[in-house]
C-alpha cells in the first residue's frame, strides 16, 4: 500500500489522451442573424474517453496533460441549399465563461442535392495547444442567410493528445 502524490502528472507514457463524441440526437440550431456563430446543437454521446471528458453537452474538458492535441471529426450538416456555412472550434481558459480563442475553422457550401436533403460535409482536422482544464466546443455560422442547420446523426468529433 504505497501511496504517492504526483504533481503535474499527465499519465504514464503508454497512456493515450483522447475522447470520441458522436451526435446521437439531431437538434436544429436556430440561426437568426447572418455571420453570427451559434453553438452546434445536438445530443453528443461520449463513445470513449481518457484524460478528456464532456463537461456539459458538446463542451469538452482536458482533465490532465497540457500539450498538443488533434481535433478531428466528420460532420454532415443539413441546411439551406447553396448557403455557406462555417464550423469553428473555440477554446475557453476561464472555465467556460467565455470562448474567445478560435482554434480553427472550416467553410463549406450546402450542396443542392435532389430529394430535398441539402447538406454540407465537414471533415475536421485541426491542431490545438490545450492545457489542463481548458474547454473546447464546436460552433457554426451561416455566412449567407438565416437558414437553420442541423448536425446529422453519427457526426462525430475526436480529441486526441499528440
Amino acid at each position: 500500500n504505497i501511496k504517492s502524490l504526483w504533481s503535474d502528472n499527465s499519465g504514464l507514457p503508454n497512456t493515450e489522451k483522447y475522447l470520441k463524441a458522436t451526435v446521437t440526437t439531431e437538434v436544429e440550431t436556430v440561426v437568426t442573424v447572418v455571420d453570427t456563430y451559434y453553438d452546434l446543437l445536438g445530443t453528443y454521446t461520449v463513445d470513449s474517453e481518457s484524460h478528456i471528458s464532456m463537461d456539459s453537452n458538446g463542451v469538452f474538458k482536458v482533465l490532465s496533460g497540457s500539450g498538443g492535441y488533434r481535433v478531428a471529426g466528420a460532420f454532415t450538416i443539413q441546411g439551406t441549399a447553396n448557403d455557406v456555412l462555417d464550423i469553428r472550434v473555440v477554446k475557453s481558459t476561464d472555465g467556460g465563461t467565455t470562448f474567445p480563442i478560435v482554434v480553427n475553422h472550416l467553410s463549406r457550401v450546402v450542396n443542392n442535392l435532389s430529394g430535398g436533403r441539402d447538406v454540407a460535409f465537414f471533415n475536421l482536422d485541426f491542431l490545438a495547444q490545450l492545457n489542463e482544464n481548458d474547454l473546447i466546443k464546436l460552433q457554426i455560422e451561416n455566412k449567407t442567410g438565416t437558414g437553420n442547420v442541423t448536425a446529422e446523426l453519427d457526426s462525430y468529433v475526436l480529441i486526441i493528445g499528440i
